[in-house]
């Protein structure tokens, strides 16, 4: 039995807390905290990234930077509220595209996208439906693409690694390389 507990979340209705970190702090940390991540991913500027779960856009927009040369973003989030605070935060990228919705119920293209980000969402996906969502954005990656993850691993908020890497195992994805820093896993991920 794991000590990990899902919570359920209304990201529909954040907290005013939520609200308030969003707009400050975290605006003003997004490009040391993402931009430093998505530096590891070595684009070239010129792929097709998906973002899945990109809530309010501080990732997506540190993403999209590095997206000139006729590279495409699409923001995938099941959150209407989210979703219009990334659209404006990225109005000013012609690049970028957003989803609002279950990924299953998407008409998004399979086999278009280089690369899959999904950045703190997946422990944020019920336990039963993890398989199945993670199935679905594997049939959106282009052959020889790579699926890149960083989930949080603490009892408290998040999921235990081996969990994590069971669930990319499942859809037919092998682990290139990973790492564990400040309480997360970070996974490069390509298809079998």
């Amino acid at each position: 039995m794991s000590n990990y507990e899902f919570k359920d979340y209304d990201f529909e209705k954040p907290s005013f807390l939520h609200i308030i970190l969003d707009s400050t702090l975290m605006n003003l940390l997004a490009p040391f905290i993402y931009g430093k991540y998505y530096d590891t991913f070595n684009l070239k500027g010129d792929e097709k990234v998906l973002d899945f779960g990109s809530g309010g856009g501080l990732g997506a927009r540190e993403l999209a930077k590095r997206l000139p040369y006729r590279g495409e973003l699409w923001c995938v989030d099941t959150s209407t509220y989210w979703t219009n605070k990334a659209k404006k935060r990225l109005n000013k990228f012609k690049n970028v595209k957003f989803y609002v919705g279950d990924i299953k119920n998407k008409d998004i293209p399979k086999g278009y996208f280089d690369v899959i980000t999904i950045n703190a969402v997946l422990h944020d996906i019920t336990p039963a439906q993890r398989q199945e969502v993670i199935m679905n954005l594997v049939k959106k990656l282009k052959q020889g693409g790579k699926l890149l993850i960083q989930e949080p691993i603490e009892p408290s908020h998040g999921m235990e690694i081996k969990e994590i890497q069971l669930i990319l195992n499942n859809a037919n994805l092998k682990e290139a390389s990973h790492s564990v820093k400040r309480s997360a896993y970070q996974g490069v991920y390509v298809d079998r």
